[in-house]
């Protein structure tokens, strides 16, 4: 083998008759200084070539070369909650791509403030993940890859409900900047980086709001009242529901938008009549 610097070039002479159709496995062991910069995945720039009488081969780019960088990226990522209620346990869904290929032994550490975890201490892993709690009253999950996943592949990683996490009381905007992911990747780790796409969770101050009634006595006409304090800005034309199982509307008048107190702040009141 010999070792061409002008354009980093490694030439090698065959000593045997190499068959058509036999596969060939090489490998050069020796002292390669990578690029400072490291080298995408799949990078064109990595070539190969042979001068064979019977059939010459151009320079070509090799089909598939691991991402190998200084420092990683994470080209997308993203969380999802099921089910997505303020204050409750929350199988968490995370989705991510990144530039670099990550090996068995690598553990991306998902950081969640505000939520809260359960009793359920026991680490619990899939054919690809090892999922464990990081030691500490804050909740950071440490996830721990049991294969290889290539660069720029969309991986899924399910945290199942029961190990307990919960989203915060007072629910969450829409892509919290605080809700972080980071990755110890040899091949290019990853600091600290804002999860780029999670959904709003609503909820009300109240937790529960309190309702009482005009007239409290069982089969007869009531107003009814309502107290709720929600913690999400609520834009016009967004639409509230009240599940009221075995009530029944008085059919003596039409329910108009009158019936509504204050005046102004809720318009287009209806009933519906669901299956009891």
């Amino acid at each position: 083998a010999q070792w061409k610097n002008t354009t980093s070039q490694l030439v090698m002479t065959s000593l045997l008759k190499i068959l058509a159709g036999q596969k060939v496995e090489l490998n050069v062991r020796a002292p390669f200084v990578m690029s400072t910069a490291g080298t995408p995945s799949n990078n064109d720039d990595l070539t190969f070539s042979t001068n064979a009488i019977a059939g010459v081969v151009s320079s070509t780019a090799i089909s598939y070369s691991p991402g190998i960088l200084i420092e990683g990226t994470m080209s997308y990522s993203r969380l999802a909650y099921n089910p997505a209620s303020a204050g409750e346990n929350t199988q968490i869904l995370l989705e991510f791509m990144s530039l670099m290929t990550l090996y068995p032994g690598t553990n991306l550490t998902l950081k969640l403030p505000g939520f809260s975890k359960g009793l359920q201490l026991q680490p619990v892993s899939s054919s690809r993940w090892y999922i464990v709690f990081e030691r500490g009253d804050d909740v950071v999950v440490r996830l721990q890859a049991l294969s290889r996943i290539e660069a720029n592949t969309l991986e899924q990683v399910s945290i199942p409900c029961l190990l307990g996490i919960k989203l915060p009381d007072l629910g969450l905007p829409a892509n919290m900047t605080n809700l972080t992911l980071a990755c110890d990747s040899p091949s290019g780790p990853v600091p600290d980086v804002a999860i780029r796409n999670s959904p709003a969770v609503g909820s009300f101050i109240e937790r529960l709001p309190p309702i009482s009634f005009g007239t409290p006595i069982a089969g007869t006409a009531t107003d009814l009242y309502l107290n709720m304090t929600p913690t999400m800005k609520i834009s016009e034309g967004e639409r509230f529901s009240m599940s009221l199982p075995y009530f029944t509307r008085d059919s003596s008048g039409m329910m108009t938008d009158a019936m509504l107190f204050p005046s102004g702040v809720f318009r287009n009141v209806e009933w519906q009549m669901l299956k009891n």
